[in-house]
């Protein structure tokens, strides 16, 4: 895979943190799902994750450790949620 290969794929899952940060925050605006949801949780979980690989990859070490704090809450949010504790 060549480096023109690699960063283009890096820019789409960096677009992908922010589009599932503001689909999530709208569906719960506007009630389609509740905060405490699997699908809320797992979006911010994801979301986070490519937001701190793009981060990363461009040197941006302020938004690594917001989501880095952001991948953490909602990782335990999600063990509490599977352990049955919420």
């Amino acid at each position: 895979m060549s480096n023109k290969q690699k960063n283009k794929i890096i820019e789409i899952i960096g677009w992908y943190g922010p589009i599932a940060f503001v689909v999530s925050f709208g569906l719960i605006s506007f009630e389609i799902i509740k905060p405490i949801s699997y699908t809320y949780q797992l979006l911010n979980l994801t979301g986070a994750i490519a937001i701190i690989l793009i981060s990363l990859h461009k040197k941006v070490y302020q938004s690594v450790a917001l989501n880095g704090f952001l991948f953490i809450i909602s990782l335990v949010t999600l063990i509490r949620m599977v352990l049955g504790w919420i």
